[in-house]
């Protein structure tokens, strides 16, 4: 879910990830063969009512994860007020940075620094 379609879309296309299907209230980005991300606007009261549903706003202990070639090219692109953590270096063979989107969903880009 996310309040501002544009915003959203600039920001996750700023990191790389290509618009796929765009639609009237929502589209589909892909960063990888196989890898889609699907957001769609905020439902309203009126929605959610009709749906039964209510839909959790920003993360609730879930992060997306995302594999890199560079991290260091990613982090160029990161607007500085996302950027939550890192980079850093893990001890088990990774460098990552994690990233909050225009509505609060974590993110984590990654790249390998060892086989493993």
């Amino acid at each position: 879910m996310c309040r501002d379609r544009e915003r959203s879309r600039a920001f996750y296309q700023s990191l790389g990830f290509r618009l796929k299907e765009p639609k009237s209230r929502s589209f589909v980005l892909e960063s990888g063969p196989g890898v889609e991300l699907h957001l769609h606007e905020q439902l309203t009261e009126k929605e959610e009512s009709l749906y039964g549903v209510e839909w959790a706003r920003g993360s609730r202990g879930m992060v997306q994860s995302y594999e890199v070639d560079s991290l260091d090219s990613l982090v160029s692109t990161v607007p500085s007020d996302n950027l939550i953590r890192g980079p850093l270096t893990t001890p088990w063979g990774t460098r990552l940075i994690m990233v909050s989107d225009p509505d609060g969903h974590l993110l984590e880009f990654r790249e390998r620094t060892r086989q493993g």
